[in-house]
């Protein structure tokens, strides 16, 4: 069972969330941060690939400088 099933409000914060991107519009993200969050400039990405005959995932861990352009740029993979 994976944690959306689990977590009722990580369900509905997790569509918010695809919503915001398939729509290309962030413009929402502030109602999914919590309070304390608030000086947090950094995102996680989630990503699946196959190369070859064999499957990934991924994430992408991306943070921003006060002007919004990326200072750091990290990426792990697994099989």
């Amino acid at each position: 069972m994976n944690l959306c099933n689990r977590l009722p409000p990580f369900r509905a914060a997790s569509q918010k969330w695809h919503e915001m991107v398939d729509q290309r519009d962030l413009s929402g993200i502030n109602t999914l941060l919590h309070p304390n969050a608030e000086d947090g400039r950094g995102i996680v990405l989630e990503f699946a690939a196959e190369v070859g005959d064999k499957a990934l995932k991924g994430i992408h861990l991306i943070d921003f400088d006060h002007e919004g352009l990326i200072i750091e740029l990290e990426v792990m993979v697994r099989p």
